[in-house]
């Protein structure tokens, strides 16, 4: 079994919510029609629903099991830009540009995500510039009621892999995976410090 075959399996175990953007692309809908269909995980494409609906007609896709979520039409609309605002400001974000960057559907999901935490023992808030697709990744846990210090290996470092098996495979082979998470697609490595 691949490294992705095993990443959905446990996915399928432990079911999520997922939010796609620009759902109104043809690759966008028919991903969310496999991963409905495989059971990977609940999908919510974010974009015009009448734009979706017409792709998906066009190219023979069932949006049944599938909700669609217009950022332009959702009632948390202003909630979501106040709250980007809020999070900005200090950077010289401005009301009238955190209303109108939420009518994009990267950051209008990703404020949802903020608000809609799973089962809320934890929240995500990624913040950009704008400008380069590098995020930063802040990260609530509700448990934890100790301060955050350097040395409890809760600040980790990134990337995406053009293959994720034969990046894992090196890995494994390497002895340095401490930690996967088969429902997020990633896993954790060790650096030669015995940090990760």
């Amino acid at each position: 079994m691949s490294v992705l075959d095993s990443i959905k399996e446990k996915a399928k175990a432990d079911v999520k919510h997922i939010l796609l953007p620009e759902g109104s692309e043809e690759r966008t809908v028919q991903a969310a029609r496999i991963i409905t269909d495989e059971k990977i995980a609940k999908v919510t494409l974010l974009g015009d629903e009448e734009e979706i609906k017409k792709v998906a007609e066009k190219f023979n896709v069932c949006l049944c099991g599938i909700d669609i979520i217009n950022p332009l039409t959702d009632p948390d609309f202003e909630h979501y830009a106040n709250g980007f605002y809020e999070l900005r400001k200090a950077k010289g974000m401005t009301p009238e540009k955190a209303l109108a960057t939420m009518k994009d559907e990267t950051f209008f999901g990703t404020m949802m995500m903020k608000k809609n935490a799973a089962d809320g023992s934890f929240k995500l808030v990624f913040l950009g510039d704008g400008a380069s697709d590098f995020s930063l990744e802040l990260t609530w846990l509700r448990d934890r009621t100790e301060p955050y210090d350097l040395g409890d290996e809760e600040y980790h470092l990134a990337f995406t892999a053009e293959d994720m098996d034969a990046a894992h495979e090196k890995h494994a082979a390497m002895g340095c995976i401490c930690l996967e998470n088969p429902s997020m697609g990633i896993y954790f490595i060790q650096d030669p410090d015995g940090y990760w």
